[in-house]
């Protein structure tokens, strides 16, 4: 399934917003959103899958909660030469090396929600143009 429009809230200094899901460069956006690939690099740039469960997405133990998936359904690793999760306070963070590429297509995020059930999140990266959409001048 492939969504035809972005579902995008600019960011503020508001940690989690009610039906916000993904964070990546500042920008919010809601599940099934379509977000294009060349947006996701590493570290601060990641996209991150957020959770109002602060304790989530590693504890102290190491013990860590969540992940990313891949279009055809294979967890992304911690480490990877395209691309890899790292996680944070209420996040799972999808990090893309930026010079490497990753296909496109309906990545699921796998994340807690405000009550501790795991809740499968999606949302379609796209390279280029969204499809679907024309550029206008």
């Amino acid at each position: 399934m492939i969504w035809p429009s972005q579902s995008c809230i600019m960011f503020t200094s508001t940690f989690f917003y009610e039906g916000a899901e993904f964070l990546v460069r500042g920008s919010l956006y809601s599940k099934n959103s379509s977000i294009n690939i060349s947006t996701i690099q590493q570290h601060v740039d990641a996209l991150r899958c957020l959770t109002p469960l602060r304790s989530c997405c590693r504890n102290t133990h190491g013990m860590t909660i969540g992940n990313w998936r891949f279009p055809n359904g294979r967890i992304v690793p911690s480490s990877g030469n395209k691309a890899y999760v790292n996680r944070g306070p209420g996040s799972v963070n999808l990090n893309k090396i930026s010079s490497m590429e990753i296909p496109s297509g309906i990545y699921t995020c796998e994340i807690p929600d405000a009550t501790g059930t795991l809740t499968k999140l999606n949302t379609y990266l796209y390279i280029g143009q969204l499809p679907g959409k024309e550029i206008t001048y």
